[in-house]
């Protein structure tokens, strides 16, 4: 089956841009660099309305893509047209995948403290030996001076940033200089599921784009503000920009 081109469409005042995994990759890999990719899940989207920061991060990275079927479901009600189905999680073990066959130098900053040796041993499992791997806890502060040079040091061909929103973000923005790697991804929880510390939802929830619930009911505590009441505010935002009360 022939791939659709990737096209691009507005959501809350972010660029995103849709189609078919593989045809995402090319697109990111004809990116001049540095390049940057980002996520747009509903929560982040929303989230952009209000914070400034957040909403220039997104709108200055190469390249933002719709992650879940809260964005996957916007983008097609204000746009139209087919919209592949596109995950976070698959998405960047794509990303991660294509760096390892390329022998790129990797950096990971964001991994819980207990999480660490769990990701070194998977990144070893992948063919990343020691020398061309750097991994580094996400629990300091934003202008954590060691981290940065740590990394600057290490001079990686790509970071993977998985701190969290609004965090990682917010570090991103601090040290968006570009001096710390020509690629950056910013990941969500990507770290914890690559090592195992956190199970993925069955793939019978995953097919029917509720790896949503299978999370809140993880952590009911954490997240029951994000889709309890994120979800319907969501849609709700929808329908008004739809109906054209507020400004897409």
């Amino acid at each position: 089956m022939a791939q659709t081109i990737p096209r691009k469409g507005a959501l809350f005042g972010i660029d995103l841009l849709v189609g078919e995994y593989d045809a995402m990759l090319s697109a990111i890999d004809n990116e001049p660099l540095p390049v940057s990719v980002a996520y747009g899940h509903f929560d982040v989207l929303m989230r952009c309305r209000k914070d400034a920061l957040l909403r220039s991060v997104l709108s200055a990275c190469s390249l933002t893509y719709p992650d879940g079927i809260g964005a996957r479901f916007a983008f097609r009600l204000m746009h139209g047209g087919p919209v592949a189905r596109i995950n976070a999680t698959d998405m960047n073990h794509r990303l991660l995948q294509r760096c390892i066959a390329q022998g790129h130098r990797i950096a990971m900053i964001g991994a819980l403290p207990g999480t660490i040796n769990r990701l070194r041993m998977t990144m070893h499992r992948l063919g990343v030996p020691d020398n061309r791997l750097l991994i580094r806890h996400g629990y300091g502060e934003i202008d954590d001076s060691d981290t940065v040079e740590l990394i600057r040091r290490f001079a990686p061909d790509v970071l993977f940033i998985g701190m969290g929103t609004p965090k990682q973000f917010e570090w991103y923005a601090a040290h968006a200089d570009f001096a710390l790697a020509p690629r950056v991804v910013l990941t969500g929880g990507f770290f914890e599921i690559l090592s195992g510390t956190k199970p993925r939802a069955p793939l019978w929830m995953q097919y029917l784009g509720l790896e949503w619930l299978h999370r809140l009911m993880l952590e009911p505590g954490r997240l029951w503000r994000r889709y309890i009441l994120g979800i319907p505010q969501f849609l709700l935002l929808l329908v008004a920009m739809k109906l054209g009360i507020i400004k897409r």
